[in-house]
């Protein structure tokens, strides 16, 4: 029995430092989310600032004065507020 009690000891003990090793890693995942939240929403904010930007020089080039107008595509995409950007 002394050796079985010993090596449940060892084991609830192991288990106490793993948790506390778990409680920490948990705290820095949340700082990290936390920290990269903010670049993720500044990035959406620049991927719509240049889908903008592909949009307003895709209508100057198929529909820009002194161009040579291809009203087909002219006419597809000028209605819309902006292009399909993959």
């Amino acid at each position: 029995m002394g050796e079985k009690d010993k090596r449940i000891y060892e084991l609830k003990k192991k288990n106490t430092e793993l948790e506390k090793f778990k409680f920490v890693l948990d705290y820095k995942i949340k700082e990290l989310k936390r920290q990269i939240e903010p670049r993720e929403n500044e990035i959406a904010d620049m991927r719509t600032q240049v889908c903008a930007a592909r949009h307003h020089v895709f209508l100057l080039f198929f529909c820009g004065e002194g161009r040579r107008r291809r009203d087909w595509t002219c006419r597809k995409y000028k209605h819309l507020s902006h292009v399909p950007c993959l």
